[in-house]
């Protein structure tokens, strides 16, 4: 799909969903693995496989509700102990730009819908992660600011390109580190890693594997790579965005910037709570990981945070996904997370760089709901960090054998009857 009919296609199926009536969808109803519900796993993993799987539902939505903000996982750091988690993270979009979207363009954009789900999962995350107005008071108010330069009423419809495309290019650049490593490379990942990150000799034997990540300096040189890549092409860089949970990596660009020939951006917070003794990683060490050393490093069960870790996670999402080319790890969630808020937001496939071996494009398909990383594997398909194709275990749940959907808060909306007012 060329970027103008990728724009036009979002715009038809936004259109499309918004004139339909939309459920409220019970965020905590939402299953990423066993016993493990989408709203406690980390938020870049829960929120992609809930977009997925919203994508699969008959009445798709970006109305989400969930319990109060004490109650959560990551809410209960953003003042919000009162206010429904999912509004203080993400809020109610802003739809009142397709209100007088016509006729002709919604029923295109049903067609499109029925035929192509990621076109439908890339319009519902636009709308949770870019266009809500969150409550928490940490987080940045209102809808994700446009790209420099962008016509916010036009670019919001969908209507016209981008202006980044033309002119100075903003780099998002995303590095993972802290609590995402545990052994680190010096090199790319290889490509015979098990769903990218994991030893393939151990495969699921999730007590003795550890996360293989890249070193800050890895992503430095894909980030050069990509700027010769971009000078020869005569595209000057306006700025360079990072966002990253290292330390090391915070340090390493700050230094760079000059070199890099463009402003490096990133907020400054602190990062030692995601910090992991130096003696631990590189590939020393050896041993298995205990409990205990799970619960201390890896993010999603760990209990010891604070509200930066939660605030710099979910603005840093809505800052990367204004870049107009992107360096990141797409084995990582949360980096094609931020890498298809880009695209969703643009409406134009984002070019990047990755230090490892995956693909972020969402392929949300029907034929291959359910389909496990072993399965496609042999087939030539890219494999990904959840256990099953993202999108989680639960797509199809219910389609077909009930009235009422697991993922809905109350039950499916009744088809509403055509009248000339929606014809």
């Amino acid at each position: 799909t060329s970027e103008m009919e990728l724009r036009s296609d979002l715009a038809a199926v936004e259109c499309h969903l918004a004139r339909a009536t939309m459920p409220v969808l019970d965020a905590t109803r939402f299953v990423c693995a066993r016993g493990l519900r989408c709203v406690d796993a980390a938020l870049g993993k829960g929120l992609l496989q809930m977009t997925m799987a919203i994508a699969q539902l008959p009445h798709p939505s970006w109305r989400l509700r969930s319990h109060r903000g004490r109650d959560d996982k990551w809410a209960r750091w953003l003042g919000c102990d009162d206010i429904d988690a999912w509004e203080c993270m993400y809020g109610t979009p802003d739809t009142a730009h397709t209100a007088a979207c016509p006729a002709s363009l919604a029923a295109r954009g049903g067609h499109l819908a029925s035929r192509n789900k990621t076109l439908v999962a890339l319009v519902v995350l636009r709308n949770i992660l870019l266009r809500g107005d969150r409550r928490s008071p940490l987080l940045e108010p209102g809808p994700a600011p446009w790209p420099p330069g962008a016509l916010p009423a036009k670019l919001f419809a969908g209507m016209e390109p981008a202006a980044s495309t033309a002119g100075a290019v903003n780099v998002s650049v995303a590095v993972r580190g802290g609590d995402a490593c545990d052994v680190v490379e010096m090199g790319r990942l290889s490509p015979n890693l098990f769903q990218g990150v994991w030893d393939p000799r151990l495969r699921t034997r999730w007590s003795q594997q550890k996360r293989h990540c890249a070193h800050p300096v890895v992503y430095l040189e894909a980030l050069r790579l990509l700027l010769r890549r971009l000078a020869r092409l005569h595209r000057p860089v306006g700025s360079i965005e990072l966002a990253t949970d290292s330390a090391e990596a915070a340090r390493m660009f700050a230094r760079e910037a000059a070199a890099l020939g463009a402003p490096v951006h990133q907020r400054p917070w602190n990062r030692s709570k995601l910090a992991v003794a130096a003696h631990e990683l590189h590939g020393r060490g050896g041993g298995h990981l205990t409990l205990a050393d799970r619960k201390r490093r890896w993010i999603e069960f760990r209990d010891d945070l604070d509200a930066s870790v939660v605030v710099s996670a979910l603005d840093d999402l809505r800052v990367l996904a204004r870049g107009s080319v992107f360096v990141g790890s797409m084995c990582s969630s949360f980096h094609t997370m931020a890498w298809n808020g880009a695209v969703a937001l643009q409406g134009e496939v984002v070019p990047y760089e990755s230090v490892d071996s995956c693909a972020p494009h969402l392929d949300v398909w029907p034929s291959l709901a359910g389909t496990t990383n072993d399965q496609r594997e042999p087939r030539g398909l890219p494999t990904f960090t959840a256990e099953t194709l993202r999108g989680g275990p639960l797509w199809n749940v219910g389609s077909g054998r009930s009235s009422r959907f697991p993922y809905y808060a109350g039950p499916p909306p009744q088809r509403r009857s055509r009248s000339p007012a929606t014809s």
